[in-house]
């Protein structure tokens, strides 16, 4: 079991004014630029990858990231109307679907 990695030529050079982040989570495998997507995954014994759920919080929708946890919040609150977030998280929600 382990993080699914993305693996290619043409990868992102990583996050941009957040060093360690990056460093965290892009690798080269094979001269390739590659990163870990946050995905718990692990090969079945029929060679086909059972994802478990993601290793944050972090969601998808249409295709944006959101990061309920953290600078996303914290980012809200940098426009005067907001106040604050009433974001929270429901630990083991993706797993339990499973």
């Amino acid at each position: 079991m382990g993080r699914i990695p993305f693996i290619s030529d043409s990868k992102s050079g990583g996050y941009v004014n957040m060093q360690e982040m990056t460093a965290a989570a892009f690798f080269t495998h094979g001269g390739l630029r590659a990163c870990h997507s946050g995905d718990l995954a692990a090969w079945t014994e029929d060679g086909e990858i059972r994802i478990f759920g993601r290793l944050d919080n972090q969601i998808k929708l249409r295709d944006f990231r959101i990061e309920p946890d953290g600078y996303g919040e914290s980012a809200a609150t940098l426009y005067p109307l907001i106040g604050s977030t009433p974001s929270s998280s429901i630990s083991g929600c993706v797993k339990s679907f499973l």
